[in-house]
C-alpha cells in the first residue's frame, strides 16, 4: 500500500466513524440513557459503532465516484 493509498483508507475511516456520530471528541463515544430514573453516559453498544461493512460501502461509492 503507497502513501495515497493509506491516506485515502485513514480519510474513509474517519469518515465511517463521523456517520456514526463518532469524533476525535471521546465524549462521543458515550450516548445518553435512562438509568434508574436518572440520565447516565454509557458507552455506546456494538450497533452503534460501524463496522467493517459499512467502511467496504464508503469504500465502494468512492471507487464509482472516482471511475476506479
Amino acid at each position: 500500500m503507497d502513501e495515497e493509498e493509506k491516506a485515502i483508507l485513514e480519510e474513509k475511516l474517519i469518515e465511517c466513524y463521523r456517520i456514526k456520530g463518532i469524533t476525535f471528541n471521546d465524549e462521543t463515544l458515550y450516548k445518553e440513557k435512562m438509568i434508574n430514573g436518572r440520565k447516565e453516559k454509557v458507552f455506546k453498544e456494538s450497533i452503534d459503532m460501524p463496522i467493517l461493512e459499512n467502511l467496504y460501502q464508503i469504500l465502494r461509492r468512492y471507487r464509482k465516484d472516482k471511475n476506479i
